[in-house]
């Protein structure tokens, strides 16, 4: 354990999950690493069990956590003693390392290989064959236990998740994970009752999106089942000031090395010191884009029309100055499909619209029963609309899977510059362990985008199929 009194052991930035009930878990693990070599400092140790810590049901507090701290602290020992823990004591059957660049996810592979093979015990579970289970081809490095579960190592892409369904997946390098990577990867996660997401990384850069979203949830103190530890810097500390470096690095003075810092703070560019090393995140970008445009207009697809059922929804602007009707639907090829229907000023055109509709009769309209349209529900149902509720939950759920399927490549649009400028405009606000579009903060009228994302909530998933669930896991 660091027994140093300088170096601070627990963060500045700390989100707990609701309803732990024990950290046992976090205690076995933590004694099953020092009994194969890997014996962690005290915040690599809270870290540990506060990621593995229970609820009451048996399952993950957390089921995102995020470790963000300075370089060289040595979070890498926590995602050792994690991923041994998981495959070799608590019964995952699959676990994937990601990092963003092949020799780090390559160096990972090759110090839990040297963990694995200084313990005989370890050793002993590992198959007999002559390269014990150590697959070690450049890029798709795999750690086999002789009882068939694994642990892959990969570089992260958009397509990388596509496969088996994961225990858990290891986002490393965080500061540089594309929100593609995890459209692409989490998904999987779907087919498990119990599932982890860890996330490591120093201080978020710019653009740093998907590693902001997690910060932003902690900050805001409403981001549900996670666990978000993050070892910051005011942004105005003094950076000749060596009693901040302490604050904000818990392994200085052991791991870490000071007389290193030193050369790094002369050597480096100041911004760059202040956010590697004394945890001062960047500034996101101004104006960021949850979709990029870019990628929102390679969506277009002039021909692209919905086959089967069709989902039509309703939103209206907080201000109630807008309302938009929007359509999604699957087409034959299993790609999803959305399109702005109708948008006008005001509200007062709404149900008499919906009534002149007729494919409403058969398809119905999806209507946020929380959101600014709610008032409109009952008119409507008068009007002889067959209006379907849709909660809270549902919108989030929604949410995701719009971003996903947009960032994944997976949706096609028609077009259309209202449309276009909601996607571009559009922000959003966390909400509970998720995030919703964010109809206030956004810089203008995204109800066309709220409406689509509604009405894609509906869509029935593409018949695929579902790994079979394993009989046991953490038991």
């Amino acid at each position: 354990m660091n027994d140093s009194p300088s170096a601070s052991q627990r963060p500045n930035v700390l989100h707990l999950p609701p309803d732990v009930t024990d950290f046992e878990l976090g205690d076995i693990a933590v004694e099953f690493a020092a009994d194969v070599g890997l014996k962690l400092y005290d915040w690599q140790a809270w870290a540990l069990r506060n990621i593995l810590a229970r609820r009451t049901d048996g399952n993950w507090a957390a089921r995102d956590s995020c470790l963000e701290v300075p370089r060289q602290n040595g979070k890498n020992a926590v995602l050792e003693a994690l991923e041994l823990a998981l495959v070799f004591l608590l019964g995952a059957r699959l676990v994937i390392h990601s990092a963003h660049r092949v020799d780090t996810s390559a160096e990972h592979f090759i110090r839990m290989r040297s963990l694995i093979e200084s313990s005989p015990d370890l050793m002993d579970q590992m198959p007999k064959t002559p390269n014990r289970g150590f697959v070690t081809a450049n890029g798709k490095e795999a750690i086999h236990l002789a009882d068939g579960a694994r642990i892959l190592f990969k570089t992260r892409s958009r397509t990388m998740g596509r496969g088996p369904s994961p225990d858990a997946i290891v986002f490393d390098e965080a500061m540089e994970l594309p929100k593609e990577a995890v459209g692409s990867m989490t998904p999987a996660l779907s087919a498990r009752e119990k599932a982890l997401l860890v996330f490591t990384s120093s201080s978020p850069m710019a653009t740093s999106d998907q590693l902001w979203r997690l910060r932003r949830r902690a900050l805001n103190g409403d981001g549900g089942r996670l666990f978000y530890a993050g070892w910051n810097s005011d942004p105005d500390v003094d950076p000749a000031d060596e009693a901040n470096w302490f604050a904000c690095n818990p392994s200085l003075g052991f791991r870490k090395n000071v007389e290193a810092m030193r050369a790094d703070r002369d050597l480096m560019d100041p911004a760059e010191f202040a956010r590697e090393h004394l945890g001062i995140p960047e500034d996101p970008v101004a104006g960021s884009t949850v979709i990029p445009l870019e990628q929102w207009d390679g969506l277009h697809d002039e021909a692209s029309q919905m086959s089967g059922r069709v989902l039509v929804a309703l939103d209206v602007s907080p201000d109630r100055k807008w309302a938009t009707f929007a359509a999604a639907g699957r087409r034959d090829d299993g790609l999803v499909h959305v399109e702005m229907i109708e948008r006008r000023p005001g509200t007062s055109w709404v149900v008499e619209y919906a009534k002149s509709v007729g494919y409403l009769r058969e398809t119905g309209l999806r209507v946020e029963k929380g959101g600014p349209a709610a008032s409109l529900i009952a008119p409507l149902v008068e009007a002889g609309v067959e209006v379907e509720e849709v909660s809270t939950d549902d919108l989030k759920r929604a949410t995701g899977l719009f971003i996903d399927a947009a960032l994944s490549s997976e949706l096609r649009h028609l077009g259309g510059q209202s449309l276009r400028s909601a996607v571009s405009a559009a922000q959003l606000r966390a909400s509970g362990d998720a995030e919703l579009w964010s109809r206030r903060s956004s810089k203008m009228d995204i109800t066309p985008l709220v409406a689509a994302t509604i009405a894609l909530g509906g869509v029935p998933e593409a018949v695929e199929a579902v790994p079979a669930p394993l009989d046991v896991f953490y038991a």
